[in-house]
């Protein structure tokens, strides 16, 4: 009866034993592939709030020429950026599949560290937050900007010959112009402007809220791997 306690005992043993092995491995894998999906979430988002804050910068000169009546020394980049932008954002379709994996499956109890756990759910929480404020944010701005399209006009140049004949492409080349001198004379822009400005900084600041959620995650991940080394 000992003898048959005894084998049962370590065979139960080295059951858990290859069932902890499994799990440890499975859990490095997705380590792994968060990882790398994590990289690439916070080179889209850095990307997107950038863009954002370029964008309020741009319409801050803006403004402060125009009180300073100094219309002309605008630049083309900064009236191009600011006037020829339609204020419809764009959202961040970032790399869950890893992620969408785990919380169907019930593998995130796999994760043994709980601040990876943490860090997981709080990047996609500011993710989702921006993803349910940016169609408010543009709704607004769209309003917003309506009264600016007059002083912008897209011009279209298609050339008559086609450089390849076989693909059949047509290359188009596009330009924005926007009229300094009607833009000086209404005293309405500087104030549509400045709530211009107030809504990129709020756009910028919900992607710059989830960049740091994901390289909070990043992070973890990295120490949690090298550990596991």
């Amino acid at each position: 009866i000992m003898i048959v306690v005894i084998g049962i005992f370590i065979g139960l043993q080295v059951d858990g034993w290859n069932e902890w092995r499994k799990d440890r491995t499975a859990e490095r894998d997705y380590l792994e592939r968060l990882l790398v999906e994590t990289r690439l979430n916070i080179k889209q988002v850095t990307k997107k709030s950038q863009s954002y804050f370029d964008r309020a910068d741009s319409i801050l000169r803006i403004v402060t020429h125009l009180s300073e009546g100094s219309a002309e020394q605008i630049t083309t980049d900064d009236l191009t950026r600011v006037f020829c932008y339609w204020y419809v954002p764009e959202g961040v379709r970032l790399q869950s599949s890893t992620y969408d994996e785990m919380t169907a499956t019930g593998s995130l109890e796999l994760l043994t560290d709980q601040n990876i756990r943490q860090y997981l759910q709080l990047a996609w929480a500011e993710h989702a937050r921006a993803k349910s404020e940016n169609p408010k944010l543009g709704a607004i701005q769209v309003d917003l900007a309506r009264p600016l399209r007059k002083f912008s006009v897209w011009e279209f140049d298609a050339p008559s010959q086609l450089i390849d004949e076989e693909t059949n492409d047509v290359p188009t080349k596009a330009g924005c112009h926007v009229d300094r001198a009607a833009l000086a004379a209404d005293p309405e822009v500087p104030s549509l402007l400045v709530q211009l400005n107030r809504s990129q900084t709020i756009l910028g600041n919900l992607h710059l809220n989830e960049q740091q959620a994901l390289e909070a995650l990043l992070t973890a991940l990295e120490r949690a791997l090298v550990q596991g080394d």
